[in-house]
């Protein structure tokens, strides 16, 4: 009857945006609805992630995508749409080495990262990284070394790098970064 129709009540689906550092874990969405009704999930681009039919998720990729969660109509509950995103950070990367190459000038040396963009790295005087902080970039996946020159002699140096992964979101580019490797210090000679 159309009386029924009426009575249909809104069905709400629990899901957050989520974000993951890569790696080869699945895990669960976590999608929930008051009304009960069965939740059937598309991932945008399969390339960043699969999700099985329970809402386990599998990360392919460093990334962004947005994951539709779709939850049936049942009993007095109307069908509902929730869209999420994906966030896929890169896994940390790993320096090797920090050393005085000559006078002023220092080279840092890390691991190699297939599925990156490039590497940021970031030196201080100070410890805490919290002033006289400078950065380089290296926009090239394959480089896994960087001089850094015009350094102050008979000062010590703390480095840490981070890589990053340019994604398109929407008409923009925008980088998501790894967490900050440990830092290392290195005392430039005079």
């Amino acid at each position: 009857t159309t009386d029924g129709q009426q009575t249909k009540k809104k069905q709400i689906i629990k899901a957050k945006n989520i974000t993951k550092t890569y790696s080869t874990k699945t895990f669960s969405i976590g999608a929930k609805t008051n009304g009960g009704g069965k939740l059937t999930y598309k991932v945008a681009d399969k390339k960043i992630a699969t999700i099985s039919k329970t809402g386990k998720i599998k990360l392919k990729n460093y990334g962004q995508t947005k994951i539709t969660i779709k939850a049936a109509a049942k009993g007095k509950y109307k069908a509902a749409t929730k869209t999420i995103t994906l966030t896929v950070k890169p896994v940390k990367v790993k320096v090797i080495s920090v050393k005085q190459l000559k006078a002023k000038t220092l080279q840092v040396k890390w691991k190699k990262d297939k599925k990156a963009s490039g590497y940021i790295i970031q030196y201080s005087t100070d410890k805490k990284f919290k002033k006289n902080v400078k950065k380089a970039v290296v926009t090239k996946n394959q480089t896994v070394t960087k001089k850094i020159t015009k350094l102050k002699p008979g000062k010590k140096y703390y480095v840490k790098v981070r890589t990053y992964k340019e994604v398109k979101s929407g008409t923009k580019k925008v980088r998501i970064y790894s967490d900050w490797s440990k830092k290392k210090a290195v005392q430039i000679k005079k």
